[in-house]
C-alpha cells in the first residue's frame, strides 16, 4: 500500500514543536507549550485513523503486526538513542539531576506518564523529564488500531463516530471528576493516558469523517468558512486567557480538541489557499520532518546549556538550542531514519 503524504501536516507538526520549544527555552509565560503537545496528539490521532482506513479500504483488514512494526522502528529507536546521550551526559555531569532505574524503565516502556503522576520514586535528570506524552500516544497505538478494526468491521463509520465522540464525552466527565477531588494534582490530569486520550480521538473523528463526506470542489473559502476559521481561533485564545484552574483541567482540552476540528480540516482540503500555504513551505515541511527527533532532545540542549552557562541569555539560549537541536534531528533523519523509513515502507 503506498503511503501519500497529507497536505499541511508537516507544517503543523513544525509549528506544534516550535510551540514546545519557545515555551521550553524560556517564553513559556506567553507562549503555550502545552497546547503544541495537545495538537500533536490531534494530528497523531488524525495521521493514524487515516491511515488506517485507507489500508482497510484498500485490503479489506488492518494489518496489526505490521502496524506495531511501523511504529516500533518509528519511535523506539530515536527515543533510545536519545536517552542514551541524555544518560551518557548526566554520568559525565554535564547535566543536572537525578537518576534511577525505575524512571529509565518507565521512559523506555512508555510508562513515563504515570511515573509521573503518582510519583514512583521519580527521579530525572534535567531535560530528560518531557517524555510522557510518548506514553500517551503509544498507549493509544496498542489499543486504537484494534478499537477501530471492531468498529469498521461492525458499525457504519457514522457510527464510529459517534462511539468515538461518546469516549471523549467520558474522559471529559472523569477530568472533572478528579479535578473536583482537593488531593488530585494538576499532572494528573494533564499527563495520564486515561485523561489526555480525547485529544488524539478529536484527530480520530476528524479523520473518520473526511472519509465518508464527498470532496469539495471548490477552492475558495466562503463566508461560513471564513467564519468557522475565526470563531475557532477565537475560541482558542480565550482558552490561553481563562486561567480557572477548574478550566484548565477539564474544557480547555475538549474546547481545543472541537476547535482545532475545523483548522485541520481547512488547513488540509484548501492547503493550496492563501491562509494555508504557508505550512507547505519547504521550510515548514522540512521542520515537521524532524519534530520528533527536535521534541526528544530539545529540552536536553537547553538543561546542557544552561549548566555550562548560566549567565547565557534567553536569545542566545533559544538560538544556540534551536541550531543544536535542529541540527541533532538533521543527522538523525539523514544517517538513520532514512533507512528506517525504507524498511518501514516495505512494511505497507
Amino acid at each position: 500500500m503506498k503511503h501519500q503524504s497529507i497536505p499541511s501536516l508537516n507544517g503543523i507538526r513544525a509549528i506544534a514543536v516550535l510551540l514546545v520549544f519557545f515555551s521550553h527555552v524560556g517564553f513559556g509565560h506567553v507562549i503555550p507549550g502545552g497546547f503544541g503537545v495537545t495538537t500533536f496528539f490531534f494530528l497523531s490521532g488524525f495521521l493514524i485513523t487515516t491511515l488506517l482506513l485507507n489500508e482497510h479500504e484498500t485490503s479489506g483488514t488492518i494489518a496489526l503486526k505490521l502496524f506495531f512494526a511501523r511504529r516500533f522502528l518509528r519511535l523506539v529507536p530515536p527515543l533510545a538513542i536519545t536517552l542514551l546521550i541524555g544518560y551518557t551526559l548526566f554520568f559525565v555531569g554535564a547535566l543536572q539531576g537525578e537518576f534511577s532505574s525505575t524512571g529509565v524503565f518507565c521512559q523506555l516502556f512508555y510508562l513515563a506518564n504515570y511515573y509521573e503522576v503518582f510519583a514512583w520514586g521519580a527521579a530525572y535528570p534535567e531535560g530528560m523529564g518531557i517524555y510522557w506524552s510518548l506514553a500517551v500516544e503509544e498507549h493509544f497505538y496498542l489499543v486504537f488500531p484494534v478499537l477501530l478494526l471492531i468498529c469498521i468491521r461492525n458499525y457504519s463509520l457514522q457510527t464510529t463516530s459517534a462511539i468515538f465522540s461518546a469516549i471523549c464525552a467520558c474522559i471529559l466527565i472523569w477530568r472533572g471528576i478528579l479535578a473536583l477531588e482537593d488531593s488530585t494534582s494538576f499532572l494528573r490530569t494533564y499527563a495520564a493516558t486515561d485523561t489526555r486520550l480525547d485529544s488524539i480521538l478529536f484527530g480520530c473523528t476528524l479523520a473518520l469523517y473526511l472519509k465518508r463526506k464527498p470532496e469539495r470542489n471548490d477552492k475558495e473559502l466562503r463566508i461560513a468558512d471564513w467564519s468557522v476559521l475565526l470563531t475557532c481561533a477565537t475560541t482558542l485564545i480565550i482558552t490561553f486567557l481563562i486561567q480557572d484552574q477548574f478550566f484548565k483541567e477539564t474544557l480547555r482540552y475538549s474546547i481545543q480538541g472541537l476547535a482545532l476540528t475545523p483548522l485541520f480540516y481547512y488547513s488540509i482540503k484548501f492547503s493550496k489557499h492563501t491562509i494555508f500555504a504557508w505550512l507547505n513551505w519547504s521550510f515548514f515541511n522540512t521542520l515537521g520532518v524532524y519534530s520528533y527527533f527536535i521534541y526528544l532532545i530539545h529540552t536536553i540542549v537547553i538543561a546542557s546549556l544552561q549548566f555550562y552557562y548560566p549567565s547565557i541569555t534567553t536569545l542566545e539560549l533559544t538560538i544556540y538550542a534551536l541550531i543544536l537541536s535542529t541540527s541533532y534531528a538533521a543527522a538523525f533523519d539523514k544517517l538513520l531514519d532514512s533507512h528506517l523509513k525504507a524498511i518501514r515502507s516495505k512494511l505497507r
